[in-house]
């Protein structure tokens, strides 16, 4: 625009001085070069999936699972490692005994879920009621790993035994088993009622449709090149055509009209 405003002036004090007007240049700016898929109008590239909340959330629980995991090997493998490495692989292993590999392959099923760009109501119940068996199978495996300190630290148990408290475990666990598919079937039948859940009965008559669909085309092209084989005039193609559809059983539901009231005969 300047520079177009000093021309315009730069005319104007010419022809004040009765000379012709010679002819200004103006200089655009080069336009900034764009992608054609941008130019076309066509959708930006996708961002990563650790640009995303749930990306970066899902790493989280990937680097947890990952120093979970080394922690719980070197503290067997090692003792004698590093702390920062070693440490909380004996207070896990001191607390859920072999049980506590279940953490870090839960943290790694976390982290699924939150790459995930869906969100899955029924796996994420899952996920979190699978706490409720953990931890029974996580009193057993303390139990069974060292049971001669576990009674000297519960006394109490002591007198009922130790095949005792393997039944009571055995119960509990049959019983949150029960507890969380009972959920998930409720959670379900909630998500159909409400139309969250797609029904897989109708998926399915849907693709019976589309296959019958598919069968009549099949027949119809089969039967196209045989009569071209036989070469059959146009007139028994339709008689044919016309005796398939009268031999289709059909229904003919004809409303009942009221009588007719009122009328009378006109005179000629």
């Amino acid at each position: 625009m300047r520079r177009s405003q000093e021309a315009a002036n730069a005319d104007i004090d010419i022809e004040d001085k009765g000379q012709s007007p010679k002819a200004a240049v103006v200089i655009a700016s080069k336009p900034r070069k764009t992608s054609s898929r941008n130019a076309a109008g066509g959708k930006a590239a996708k961002p990563s999936w650790f640009a995303t909340v749930g990306g970066k959330v899902g790493a989280g629980f990937f680097l947890i699972a990952g120093y979970l995991t080394l922690s719980l090997v070197l503290a067997r493998y090692w003792p004698d490692g590093w702390n920062f490495l070693v440490t909380p692989g004996f207070f896990l292993g001191r607390s859920f005994a072999w049980a506590a590999f279940y953490l870090p392959l839960w943290c790694f099923l976390a982290g699924m879920l939150a790459v995930f760009p869906r969100f899955y109501p029924r796996l994420t119940y899952l996920l979190v009621s699978s706490v409720l068996p953990f931890l029974v199978a996580a009193g057993f495996a303390r139990i069974s790993s060292e049971p001669g300190a576990f009674f000297e630290n519960h006394p109490v148990f002591a007198a009922v035994g130790l095949s005792s408290l393997y039944a009571g475990l055995g119960f509990l666990f049959a019983a949150a088993l029960v507890a969380v598919v009972f959920g998930f079937v409720k959670l379900t039948a909630w998500m159909k009622a409400t139309g969250r859940l797609v029904d897989a009965k109708a998926l399915k008559s849907k693709s019976k449709e589309k296959k019958s669909k598919l069968a009549e085309m099949k027949t119809w092209i089969r039967q196209w090149l045989k009569d071209r084989r036989e070469k059959r005039s146009q007139a028994e193609i339709r008689l044919r055509t016309a005796e398939s559809i009268a031999a289709k059983p059909f229904d003919l539901d004809l409303p009942e009209l009221p009588p007719l009231s009122g009328l009378r005969a006109g005179r000629a």
